[in-house]
């Protein structure tokens, strides 16, 4: 009996072995044929300040950088005025969740993306005025700092689940005296030109993928 016994543990111990092996395998082959989208943020309009509030427009080009298709690749950005960081990590993951439910459903299904092909989106980014008074910076000189949060959510055909890239980026004022200077901006400006803005990624970077 007790040989009986000890034949069934090491039965048992093989069978979990092998699943651990063939497991590992499948995570690598998927690392390996997996897709991977990046997302990369340029500013293509002015950011003006009327009596309706703020209003900017954002390029997002997502490429593939992997080995087989992203299907039902949806971004969702979204733009949050308050500095404190609960509020930005609060908006960011409401992108996030947003990304992933508008990317399988009705007509926002999102796109295919093949292997080292490119997309870009032209997204409107806007803030009511009430929102931006209540995001001004006292201490500095009324100035505010937006910040633009989201996710590119996508899957693919050989594996369950969604995977996201998400990304955190500063929209700031140039100084033409210091190119690394990244400055808030001033609503009284009314406009500022693309050349006088930059949009630059959180450091220390969160942005990550999945």
């Amino acid at each position: 009996v007790i040989v009986g016994a000890l034949g069934v543990l090491a039965a048992n111990r093989a069978l979990r072995d092998i699943k651990r092996q063939t497991d590992i395998t499948q995570s690598q082959l998927e690392l390996a044929h997996r897709p991977w989208v990046s997302v990369e943020p340029a500013i293509v309009t002015p950011l003006v300040f009327d009596d309706n509030g703020l209003h900017i427009a954002i390029r997002f080009t997502l490429k593939n950088h992997g080995n087989s298709p992203a299907i039902k690749t949806y971004i969702e950005p979204d733009m949050e005025l308050s500095g404190d960081w609960s509020q930005i990590d609060s908006t960011w993951k409401a992108s996030c969740e947003n990304a992933m439910k508008h990317g399988q459903v009705g007509y926002m299904m999102g796109i295919t993306l093949f292997p080292g092909e490119s997309a870009w989106f032209d997204v409107s980014l806007t803030a009511p005025q009430n929102i931006i008074e209540a995001n001004l910076d006292p201490d500095a000189h009324r100035d505010i700092s937006p910040t633009v949060v989201g996710c590119v959510d996508y899957q693919f055909s050989f594996a369950e689940g969604h995977h996201q890239t998400s990304f955190i980026y500063d929209l700031r004022r140039r100084d033409p005296a210091d190119p690394n200077a990244k400055l808030m901006i001033e609503p009284s400006a009314r406009t500022l030109s693309v050349s006088a803005l930059r949009i630059d990624v959180r450091i220390p970077s969160t942005s990550r993928a999945t």
